[in-house]
Parts: structure tokens; sequence; C-alpha cells
């Protein structure tokens, strides 16, 4: 009677056990997954939540880069009409260069499409927005300490890490930018010695006839009639004709040929020279005096002033805040966040050393009149370049870094997805075999306890 209670011990047990794995089997497979609770895998659930929480916070990330994209391309749209703007102002400047060709009604008609322009400049600026933010407004742009003008001009600080107590940029000048110089020591012309002469520079080349007896004074004035032609300005330095290209460094010269007469200057040509900067140690990219700095912790532009562009001048200027800052990190750290800023564009901020593009308006002056006309191409050309530096910019932000980062979290979901499949989802072929074999195992044992129970029902029958 011992044996066989043992026996039957053993197959309700063997019973019970093949009904928990015919169950848990049966769970797997509804579920699809290996782990359904913590007893399944106690050190993979740890590593599947873990990867499961890091393939959360990238597909966050996704959705961030995704977001940054649209709002740089919000931006680029609007600049780009605006850029669309500007080349119809250079239209109506090169239309009104034809001065004899036109009346003056034909002029102030087309001041007043200049005007109407700028108008629409100053709207599209005011109107570009995302999700309700203003883009071009200066809502994103840094906020700047004092800049002293006279040692640093036209600052642009597209990108900066700025830290709580803010960022210092300390500019060193080691080598000053110069122009392109040819002197003249000759003095006042002899009487019988009328010259004529080419003066060329970076703009084209002007012939300057001047008569005997002609002063240093006066060839100053005859040079810098065709100082736009050329690109030559004149001066006198110690009662010397001094000639200078208008502009600072190594693309800049000044020439000067004989056609006749007699005229010896101190060399017939000469180029410029860009100067050497450092900015918090590290050399700056410099074309002239404009500087170009771009480090980890910023990316800025601008021009040194004629007080610093020295050997040993020195200046600085600091980053309080502000700009854009965007997270496209799987993780809310400060390690991967993404910084620039989308500056005021209106025609008051997109201005020149010759003046803003407001000042074009007819409300101030006909800009477009043959006296105003060279200041107004100059004034077209640099905001031109102004507003297309700004949209190659966020062209390359968009393109290089905020693609770049959302191929790399995708290629890091994908990863992190594979890993916890892997660790999670459920081997369905192996797991239908486990059923089967729990099946087979729980009939079995049923099987055995029917056969027990019916062989104790005869014992207790023959003894009763």
């Amino acid at each position: 009677m011992s044996t066989l209670r043992t026996t039957e011990l053993f197959a309700l047990r063997s019973y019970k056990t093949a009904n928990s794995n015919l169950a848990s089997s049966l769970e797997r497979l509804s579920t699809g997954l290996r782990i359904n609770r913590a007893s399944d895998d106690p050190a993979g659930l740890i590593a599947s939540e873990m990867l499961k929480a890091q393939e959360r916070g990238i597909e966050a990330a996704v959705g961030n880069v995704e977001r940054v994209g649209a709002i740089v391309s919000s931006a680029d749209g609007a600049l780009g009409q605006i850029s669309d703007l500007l080349i119809e102002v250079q239209g109506l400047v090169v239309e009104v260069a034809n001065t004899s060709g036109l009346t003056s009604d034909e002029i102030d008609a087309k001041q007043s499409d200049l005007d109407s322009i700028l108008r629409s400049i100053n709207s599209i600026a005011k109107g570009a927005q995302f999700g309700g933010k203003k883009l071009l407004d200066g809502q994103y742009a840094y906020t700047l300490s004092t800049v002293n003008a006279t040692n640093v001009a036209s600052l642009n600080v597209y990108a900066a890490r700025v830290p709580t107590a803010g960022l210092t940029a300390t500019i060193a000048v080691t080598q000053s930018a110069q122009t392109g110089t040819v002197g003249y020591t000759g003095g006042t012309l002899a009487g019988g010695n009328a010259i004529s002469i080419n003066v060329t520079g970076n703009l084209g080349t002007e012939t300057i006839e001047l008569a005997g007896g002609t002063t240093v004074a006066a060839m100053v004035t005859a040079i810098n009639a065709a100082k736009d032609s050329t690109g030559v300005s004149a001066s006198t330095s110690s009662s010397n004709l001094r000639l200078s290209s208008t502009g600072f460094g190594k693309d800049q010269f000044v020439s000067v040929s004989v056609n006749s007469g007699t005229f010896v200057p101190t060399a017939y040509s000469d180029t410029g020279r860009d100067a050497t900067v450092t900015v918090n140690g590290r050399a700056a990219d410099v074309r002239g005096k404009r500087v170009i700095f771009r480090s980890d912790s910023l990316d800025a532009e601008f021009t040194i002033g004629n007080a610093i562009n020295t050997s040993t001048g020195a200046a600085s200027f600091k980053v309080l805040g502000g700009g854009a800052t965007f997270s496209v990190s799987a993780t809310a750290s400060n390690a991967n966040k993404l910084h620039i800023a989308l500056p005021t564009v209106n025609t008051a901020t997109l201005a020149t050393a010759e003046g803003a593009l407001a000042s074009l308006s007819g409300g101030q002056a006909n800009a477009l009149t043959g006296s105003n006309l060279t200041t107004t191409q100059q004034i077209v050309d640099g905001v031109v370049q102004q507003v297309s530096r700004l949209r190659a910019r966020l062209g390359g932000f968009q393109s290089n870094t905020v693609e770049a980062m959302g191929n790399v979290l995708q290629s890091s979901l994908e990863s992190v997805s594979g890993a916890r499949s892997a660790l999670t989802d459920l081997d369905t072929a192996a797991e239908v075999q486990n059923l089967t074999r729990a099946q087979l195992l729980s009939d079995a044992a049923a099987s055995v306890l029917a056969t027990i129970q019916a062989n104790q029902a005869r014992v207790l029958g023959l003894i009763n």
C-alpha cells in the first residue's frame, strides 16, 4: 500500500509540473515573449528593461531631430524668400544704372518698387515662425555683452556652447592686415612733364591724365575720382603720394603702369596681407581683417577694427546666453545638444559698412539716383552675401549635423531594438516543441493517476 501511495504522489507531482510547463508555454506563445515576469529570467529582465529605456530615449531623440530639421527648413524657406526679393532689388539697381534711358518718373516708380520690396522683407521676417515661435525676430539670437565696435565690428555669433558664467572670446592680433600700397616721392610734376598712367586695383583699371605742374594734392583728387572704378584710393603721406587698395588682405592689390611722361613710383605693384589672429589661443581663419573662427564652443565671424590691427592688438567679447538649443541625445544631458543662432533679420539689421538696407527706403532719400547708386549697389551686394552666408550655415547645420545625427540615431535604434529582441522575443519553434512535450507529459501523468485511482478502488472493493 505504501508503494502505491508513493507512486501516486510521484505521478501527481509530474502531472503538476507538466501542467505548469504547459501553462508557461501557452503564456509565452500567446505574448510572443520569452520573459513575461521577473522569475522567467531575472538577469535577462534587468538587461531588457535597460535596453527598452534606451530604445524609448532614442525614439524620442529621432523625433527631436525631425523637429529640428523642420524648424531649420522653415527658417531657410523664409530666408529664401528674402533672398529672392534682394535679387529683385539688384535688378532695379541695374535697370536704373541706365540713367539716360529713364525719365525721372520712371526712376521714382522704381524707387516705389524698392520701398515695397523692403516692406515685404520686414513682413516675411516678422511672419517666419514654427509652432508659434518667431524664427527671425531675434528670439534665437545670442545675447552679447557690450561690444566695442572700434575693436570688433560686424560681429555675428552663429553657434556657442555657453556656460552659466558666459563665454568670453579673447582676441589677439599677432600680425596686422595690410592693404596693397604703392608710393610716389617725386612731388609736384615738372612743368613740361605731362603724364599718363594706368591705375589698376581689384575693381578695374582707369587711365589718369595729369598735366605738367600737377601737385601731389591734385594727384590725390584725380586718382580718388576713379576710386569706385579701380578699388584704389590715394592719400598724402609726408607730402608724398600714397596709393592703396581700398580693401585689406592678400587678395587685394594695386598696380601702376606709365603710358607717357616721367613718373617713377616706389614700386609698380603691391599686394595686401591678411591679419594673423587667435581667439582663445586658437588660430582663426582670416581674410584681410575679416575673422572666421570655429571651435567646439564657438562659431563666430567679425572684423577687427583699425584700433587693434597691430602686431600687439587685443580685444574681447562675451556671449551671455541665448541662441537655439536642441537636444538630439537619447538622454537629457548636455553632451549632444546642438547650438545655433537665428539672428534678427530685417532691413535695419541687414547692413554693411556703407549702411543698412533700410537706408535705401525712399522715405530717407532716393537710393536709385545717380549720386546714391554706387552706395546702393554696395549695400545690396553686401546684404545678398550676408543672407547667403546665413542660409549656407543653416544648410550646413541641417545636412552635416542634424541629418547626420539622425542617421546615427536610426542606426543605434536598430541595434538596440535588435539586442532587446534577442533577449525577450520568443523562439516560437522551440516553444511549440516544449508545449507538445508538456502536453504529452501532462496526458501521461493524468493517465497514470487514473490507473492508480482505479487500482485503489479495486483493492478497497476486495477488502470490503
